[in-house]
Order: structure tokens, then C-alpha cells, then sequence
């Protein structure tokens, strides 16, 4: 069957494919024409439309490299009987690290700095003071793979308590945890220092944190995210910036990506942004692309689908 790699993943996962099926990559100009002959396709970010899935007539099997399929059309993926699945857990480490060393950019103004000191404008170091992560109060937004991850790095190596909203996860995860659990984001927010993103985005979550939900935290809070870019509403988060509500930003995420250059959150000086590197490291990218294989060679046997989404 044809296999179609839409994104780059790892050499071996495409070689142990290529031993029983035919496998097209990325940097073959004919995967742009995929929806001709796929029986299956990997996507990391590439949208895949509506009329893209109804237009393959072989196609069987979507299989996100990594977690989140906001960029998919479901829709039309059930209605047209594709199976999508993804690999949940296989990037959660670097993603849950990602977030820690975020948190304390943000709180150490290390990217103002940083700036400061390559244009031989840093000055006096007593002037770039920020606060330590040390004993603050955690909040977290979904407690699933990544949470679950971070929020020991918190409590165990920084000695903070650490709360979670999550409607989806049962309390004995948040009693193992020692998380406290809130009933509603709302009762949350008044009650932290830190705010830290690790939920998807779907239509329940969009602009989840918009100005009335920001205006909610205390004053100096953090806002951490590392999850989807549309969880956020950029303008109400460039302003609560902008006018001290929030001390700090760490941004691995934006509602548009790739990110413009000019972005009004890239222009703050107490934003740290990186370009949705958080699940890419050389360990996750084996540890998903193995997964890869075995989710598609397995569906493609005739076996059900690993992970199905729909």
C-alpha cells in the first residue's frame, strides 16, 4: 500500500515502512498529490482538509505524529470512514521540560536580557531582578500525559503546590498527584502564580483564556503555554501585558503559525517565545516515529486502529 509522509519524522521510522509497503516523503514533490492514491498518510502539521479526505478515495488511516489534530477535519474523516489516531505520550517528556525551563525564562526576564546583553546594552545585573519559581502556586489547564509530567517537576523540584482543572480526568489521578483539583478554571485563576497550558484545543478550549478569564489572575501572575496557540486570545493577552496585569509570557504556541515576524506579542519585551519546539527533541522524535510505525503497519494488517480518535 502507499504510505504518504506529510511532515519530516525520523529515517528509520520511513525505512522499517518501506519494507512492506511504498512510502512517499515529504521532500518528494508527488506527496503533495496524496489525496490521488494515499492508503495512508502521517501528518505532524500539515492542515489536511474536508475536501482533501473525500477527494482520496483509498485513503484508510490518518496517524498524527504527536498529540494534538486540531488541524485535521474529523468531520470528514468520519464521514468518510478514515480512521485518525494519534501517539499520545511520545513527546509529553521534552514538552513537560519545555514548560519548566519557560516558566523560569519568564520569571528571570532572561529573553529581555539576553537581548540587552548581545546589543552591549545589559548594564548593571542588579537590574535584571525577576522572581524565582521556588514556592509559588502552580496552576495547571488539563492534567493528562504533559501535566502529569509537570506537575512533579514543580512540586518535587521547586517545592510548589500545584492545583489543576481538568473535567476529564478522575480524582484519583489528582490524589496520586498531590494536585489539588478545582471544579471550574474560573475558581482557579484568583488562587495562582502561575499559569500553565496542557489541555487541547477544541471548541470548548478556544480562547479559554480571553480578557475576562486573564483579568481573573493576580496581579504579576504568569501565563505559560506550551499546548495549542488558540487556547489564548492573543489580543487580550498582549494587553494584559502591556498594561502590568501579567508580569510575564512564555509562548511555545500562537493562534497563527507559523508566527509573523511582526506579531504584536513577538514585539513585548517580557514575552519568551519559541516556535512550537516543545515536543521535538531527537529522543520523542524516535519514540513517536516508532509509534508511527507500528499504529500504520498495524492498521493496515487489518488490525484496529491504536489511538483512534474517530
Amino acid at each position: 500500500m502507499k504510505i504518504y509522509v506529510l511532515d519530516p519524522i525520523s529515517d528509520e521510522a520511513c525505512s522499517l515502512m518501506a519494507e512492506t509497503h511504498t512510502v512517499i516523503r515529504w521532500d518528494d514533490p508527488a506527496a503533495a498529490n496524496w489525496p490521488e492514491d494515499a492508503d495512508a498518510i502521517i501528518n505532524r502539521t500539515k492542515l489536511t482538509t474536508g475536501d482533501q479526505i473525500r477527494a482520496a478515495k483509498n485513503l484508510k488511516l490518518i496517524v498524527k505524529h504527536g498529540i494534538g489534530v486540531d488541524h485535521i477535519d474529523l468531520d470528514a474523516a468520519r464521514d468518510c470512514g478514515v480512521a485518525v489516531c494519534n501517539t499520545p505520550g511520545t513527546n509529553a517528556q521534552p514538552v513537560a521540560e519545555l514548560t519548566v525551563m519557560a516558566a523560569i525564562a519568564a520569571a528571570r526576564n532572561a529573553t529581555a536580557a539576553e537581548r540587552a546583553l548581545r546589543l552591549g546594552k545589559a548594564g548593571e545585573p542588579f537590574n535584571w531582578r525577576g522572581g524565582e519559581i521556588a514556592g509559588k502556586r502552580i496552576g495547571l489547564v488539563g492534567l493528562g500525559n504533559i501535566g502529569r509530567k509537570v506537575a512533579p517537576m514543580f512540586s518535587h523540584g521547586f517545592g510548589c503546590s500545584v492545583a489543576a482543572v481538568d473535567p476529564y480526568i478522575g480524582e484519583e489521578v489528582f490524589a496520586a498527584l498531590s494536585v489539588r483539583h478545582c471544579e471550574t478554571l474560573e475558581a482557579m485563576l484568583p488562587e495562582i502564580d502561575i499559569l500553565s497550558l496542557h489541555c487541547p484545543l477544541t471548541a470548548e478550549t478556544r480562547h479559554m483564556l480571553n480578557a475576562t478569564t486573564l483579568a481573573l489572575l493576580p496581579k504579576g501572575a504568569l501565563l505559560i503555554n506550551t499546548a495549542r496557540g488558540g487556547i489564548v486570545d492573543d489580543i487580550a493577552l498582549a494587553d494584559a501585558l502591556e498594561s502590568g496585569h501579567l508580569n510575564a509570557a512564555a509562548l511555545d504556541v500562537f493562534e497563527s503559525e507559523p508566527v509573523d515576524p511582526s506579531h504584536r506579542l513577538l514585539s513585548l519585551p517580557n514575552v519568551v517565545a519559541t516556535p512550537h519546539i516543545g515536543g521535538h527533541s531527537h529522543e520523542s522524535g524516535r519514540r513517536s516515529g516508532m509509534a508511527v510505525v507500528d499504529t500504520v503497519l498495524d492498521a493496515l494488517d487489518g488490525n484496529p486502529p491504536r489511538n483512534r480518535i474517530v
